[in-house]
């Protein structure tokens, strides 16, 4: 019988072919396989023609070569799959670099968009600001009358027999002190009585409003109660000498005591606390004082120009009583007083950096528990239980926090004793003053 294969085997692409003979599943015809036995029985019988033999070599070497063209077909499939998964690979990594450039947009946006709120945020509030400042209080006292500032800067001479000036003369003769340091004397002796020769009225308009607009920003610093504060409470038990003007800032009129050849940029253009002394008891700072006297011993004599602290104290002039010197009384917001009982140098004048340099003090001490500075020092005096100075001292470190109100000429003189006053009586008079005073007209 004729001899297709020895075997149906199955194509591996085509599964219905056999992979010797290339005949399909049904009509493959499978060689009968002889038994051992038979062979041995009959070999003449069992050996193939001739014609046999060699078609079986060309049905051997066709099948060889199908499986040789399988392999390369194989081996092409696989370097075809290779380079899938090569271009895969690379499809990979592309899309990874693309997740990566889109993490960077996404943050990149993000970035943007937090800078767009910061800044819109930043905008408001400079907006809300530029609304608050627009409503801080900037009234002038009512005794300056209306139309206070038709000029930018006015000099205004009280008379003689208004109640202001006897006001202002009354307070800067009650609050005289003895010192016995022969500073601000008048023929080496301490002066009893000012004579007050001129008083005038500053309406300074650029002053002003800086000095409202400093006395608002520390009333919203401590949240409008300043008046429980310890500070606030401590100076209720010893009062200042001088009025309080306003309980929610610690509003009070103070002295100050200068060279006259400053008093034109005091009054103009304000004081400065970054350029003064740094050698003063608190550091750097604008010093005032509640007794006028203490101040008085910072003007030198216009003679000789000593007779004053930071001078020589010898002075030989004539008719010293004769002399004008000038003080200058400013509101002062004192806001949240560091009130200073026991001096420390290192703590107030002069310190330790974070490197351990030593560092002059430019600012008040920062308050206990807290961040925030304290808004004012004062030095409080032996007689009210500090241990270091006879008078009280009272310091500021920012600009615009005292105004320079009045401006009094007068002659020292020792000749009458010193009056005693009842400054309980002197308060309530500067009080009403202050509530009760109207000026209808301009003056």
């Amino acid at each position: 019988m004729a001899e297709a294969c020895v075997n149906f085997v199955a194509h591996i692409w085509k599964p219905n072919v056999c992979r010797d003979c290339a005949s399909t599943k049904e009509n493959h015809l499978i060689g009968q396989i002889s038994t051992p036995s038979q062979c041995l029985a009959d070999p003449i019988e069992n050996a193939l023609p001739e014609s046999k033999h060699s078609e079986q070599k060309v049905s051997k070497s066709g099948r060889t070569k199908r499986r040789d063209d399988e392999y390369r077909f194989i081996r092409l499939v696989e370097k075809s799959i290779q380079l899938l998964i090569d271009q895969s690979d690379l499809k990979d990594e592309e899309i990874r670099k693309l997740k990566s450039e889109q993490n960077k947009l996404v943050h990149y946006y993000q970035t943007l968009e937090k800078a767009l709120a910061d800044e819109l945020d930043y905008r408001e509030r400079r907006q809300l600001e530029k609304q608050h400042i627009l409503t801080i209080s900037q009234q002038t006292p009512s005794y300056w009358g209306p139309n206070a500032f038709t000029e930018p800067y006015r000099e205004i001479v009280l008379s003689r027999q208004s109640k202001e000036f006897h006001m202002i003369s009354s307070l800067i003769n009650s609050t005289i002190s003895l010192h016995d340091n022969q500073y601000g004397t008048v023929n080496g002796r301490d002066p009893t009585e000012f004579v007050v020769k001129q008083i005038k009225r500053i309406q300074n308009a650029r002053l002003w409003h800086e000095y409202c607009f400093k006395k608002d920003s520390i009333i919203r610093k401590n949240n409008d109660q300043l008046s429980d504060y310890g500070s606030s409470i401590y100076l209720e038990a010893t009062p200042i000498l001088t009025p309080l003007l306003d309980k929610r800032a610690n509003e009070y009129w103070l002295f100050h005591g200068s060279n006259p050849v400053n008093i034109p940029d005091l009054l103009q253009v304000g004081y400065d606390p970054r350029v003064s002394s740094l050698f003063g008891l608190f550091g750097g700072g604008f010093y005032l004082a509640e007794n006028s006297s203490k101040s008085n011993q910072y003007i030198p004599c216009p003679g000789c120009g000593n007779n004053a602290r930071f001078r020589r104290i010898e002075c030989s002039c004539k008719d010293q009583d004769q002399f004008v010197f000038s003080i200058i009384l400013y509101r002062v917001v004192l806001g949240d007083v560091h009130i200073a009982l026991r001096y420390n140098k290192e703590k107030y004048c002069e310190g330790l950096n974070r490197n351990g340099q030593r560092i002059r003090v430019r600012r008040p001490p920062v308050k206990t528990n807290s961040l925030n500075l304290y808004d004012s020092v004062m030095g409080e005096s032996i007689e009210n239980g500090g241990t270091y100075m006879k008078h009280r001292e009272f310091v500021l470190y920012d600009q615009g926090q005292a105004y320079p109100e009045y401006v009094i000429d007068f002659q020292r003189s020792a000749n009458n004793p010193r009056a005693s006053v009842d400054m309980k009586r002197l308060h309530e008079e500067c009080n009403h003053f202050l509530k009760h005073t109207f000026r209808s007209a301009p003056e």
